[in-house]
């Protein structure tokens, strides 16, 4: 059975107070990169390398107008080793 993963992230964190970015993208570890060095892991990166872990190859992220950067930083997923859509929620 195929399964698909879904990750909102249309909402504002408005609990969350100013942060200049969204919110999926707040790093909350670190990896290791590229030449063995360490870098951030935002929200939204660890919960579709959950999915990946749990064998999920498609997922569908969530989104709104106000957050162009998440399909900037995750672009098609590859990097993941996930194929990832984007459906972008209207007001």
């Amino acid at each position: 059975m195929n399964y698909v993963g879904i990750i909102p992230a249309a909402g504002l964190a408005s609990r969350l107070g100013p942060l200049g970015y969204p919110k999926e993208l707040l790093p909350i570890t670190y990896v290791q990169g590229e030449g063995g060095h360490l870098r951030p892991l935002p929200v939204i990166e660890a919960s579709l390398r959950q999915l990946r872990t749990a064998e999920i190859t498609r997922a569908m992220v969530i989104t709104s107008e106000r957050k162009p950067e998440l399909a900037q930083y995750l672009g098609g997923g590859g990097a993941i080793g996930l194929d990832i859509a984007y459906v972008q929620q209207t007001k």
